[in-house]
Formats: C-alpha cells, sequence, structure tokens
C-alpha cells in the first residue's frame, strides 16, 4: 500500500502511526479491511436495527494530518 508523503498515516484498528511517502505492506485478513487513516474525521454511529431508524453519533475519531476541504454550492 502506498503512503502519499505530506503526511502522517493512522492505522485505524490499532492507531499506529506511520509516515507518510512509503510502500508498505499491510496484512488483508477477509474479515479485516486494510484501513489507514490520515487528514481524516470519522463519524461512529451506534448500531441500529434498519434504515428507518435514525442512528446517532456514538464518537468521532480525528486523525492529524494534511486535510483538504472542498465547499459546495
Amino acid at each position: 500500500m502506498y503512503l502519499p508523503a505530506g503526511s502522517d498515516w493512522y492505522n485505524y484498528w490499532t492507531n499506529e502511526r506511520v509516515k507518510g511517502g512509503q510502500t508498505i505492506t499491510v496484512q488483508a485478513p477477509i474479515d479485516t479491511l486494510p484501513l489507514l487513516c490520515g487528514g481524516s474525521i470519522i463519524p461512529l454511529g451506534v448500531p441500529v436495527e434498519s434504515t428507518h431508524e435514525v442512528q446517532a453519533i456514538a464518537k468521532v475519531r480525528v486523525y492529524p494530518g494534511a486535510m483538504q476541504l472542498t465547499v459546495l454550492g
């Protein structure tokens, strides 16, 4: 997996920090998607039983880095 330079990257599952600008090898077992975050804000919701239910935000994970802001409209 190539991690672009200019930001640190964080393993979502372990919170391990990895420097950008390099290619790394990651394990990819069938039940765990490799996910590295950098410059990201990820809201995590509470479990719901149906799409008819409103999903509340349980917590928010913030990963520092070079964040790009896009304004629409």
